[in-house]
């Protein structure tokens, strides 16, 4: 389009440009599993403070087919103090492949090993 076609056409250009800046946001199915993960170890936990890699755990997350998804990786634990230790997880969670915008169900959780 020339410089006078986006200028007759301001609906369709702003309409492109929203969606590009929203095509960043929110994230896809990787990011709600780590974040289904996170929550649940948090519950877990029960207090404890944790640091989650959110980089390390995408890059370990793995697709096992029919909408389940692993991560297997670790958290430091009261990162900074005397009490300072990395600590393995298991995390298991399944996306309903028939509603993917609904929230992940977490079917697994190991921590400590």
């Amino acid at each position: 389009m020339t410089n006078l076609e986006w200028k007759s056409r301001p609906g369709l250009a702003w309409i492109l440009i929203v969606s590009a800046l929203l095509s960043g946001c929110g994230g896809g199915v990787k990011d709600h599993v780590v974040e289904t993960c996170s929550e649940g170890i948090t519950k877990q936990m029960s207090g404890e403070s944790f640091v989650k890699d959110t980089s390390k755990w995408l890059a370990a997350l793995k697709d096992e087919g029919e909408g389940i998804f692993s991560i297997q990786s670790q958290v430091i634990v009261d990162k900074g103090l005397t009490s300072e230790a990395s600590r393995g997880f298991l995390c298991r969670v399944q996306i309903d492949a028939n509603n993917p915008s609904a929230s992940p169900s977490l079917i697994l959780l190991q921590i400590g090993f």
